[in-house]
């Protein structure tokens, strides 16, 4: 999740809510992927491309899990 749209690569205008810490609700705005410049433990950057992003207007910190990147993000060479 994240409340940068300028993060996105694509997105698509999508309403709805998430619950956050504290059994807190936000709205959601859309939802696409975003592409990351990563740096390698290895030394190089490559980029990494996360699919189906949460855009949250009022979030105040990006907010992702590394369970579900780990088994979704896809490596771009």
């Amino acid at each position: 999740m994240t409340s940068d749209i300028g993060k996105f690569h694509t997105i698509t205008p999508q309403a709805g809510v998430v619950r956050v810490g504290g059994n807190n609700f936000l709205p959601v705005a859309g939802i696409g992927s975003v592409i990351l410049n990563t740096a390698l433990s290895n030394g190089p950057t490559s980029y990494l491309r996360l699919d189906n992003v949460l855009y949250v207007p009022s979030l105040h910190h990006n907010l992702f899990s590394w369970i579900v990147v780990k088994s979704k993000a896809v490596l771009l060479a």
